[in-house]
């Protein structure tokens, strides 16, 4: 089939086979004019697709444009959260420097306390067993004056010493 175009008329000659059917086109029977109508047809489908790909382009620019922004948003939300998980983890690290300065300062304190304790202790003791042998002393004294042998009095118990002093 051969086509020419010659001032907006179409010439159309021999016959077309198509899945073993003959069509044949007649130029008179008014298929130039259609032929036309077609033409324009085709020029507004290709214009109407072209308008069609070229909005369908300008969409996915200004999606790309948005996804843009958008990552660029998640993105700086990131970089924010990743700064404020590193402060939280610095302020972390912080108060368990202070919460293990604070136990150190404890333990320091009990111990301290503990060696305070065992001098009073000690002190305490010592305190009780001057003041025992002041008694023991005194008791002895208050016996000899009584007329008892200082002999006597050093064999005896101290609970026999100081129920005879009290007597």
């Amino acid at each position: 089939m051969v086509i020419t175009y010659k001032y907006n008329t179409v010439t159309l000659s021999s016959a077309q086979t198509l899945e073993g059917v003959v069509n044949e086109i007649n130029t008179n029977d008014g298929v130039s004019h259609k032929a036309v109508q077609l033409r324009t047809a085709l020029n507004e489908t290709r214009g109407q697709l072209e308008k069609i790909h070229r909005n369908a382009l300008e969409m996915y620019k200004q999606e790309v444009e948005d996804l843009k922004a958008e990552f660029s948003r998640a993105d700086f939300l990131a970089k924010t959260r990743t700064q404020e998980a590193e402060s939280v983890k610095t302020q972390m690290s912080d108060l368990q420097k202070r919460y293990q300065d604070g136990m150190k300062a404890q333990d320091d304190y009990i111990s301290q306390l503990h060696v305070k304790f065992n001098d009073l202790q000690r002190y305490a003791v010592s305190t009780e067993e001057k003041y025992f042998f002041s008694l023991v002393i005194g008791v002895k004294l208050n016996m000899a004056v009584c007329g008892y042998r200082v002999k006597h009095i050093n064999h005896l118990k101290p609970q026999v010493s100081y129920s005879i002093a009290c007597l």
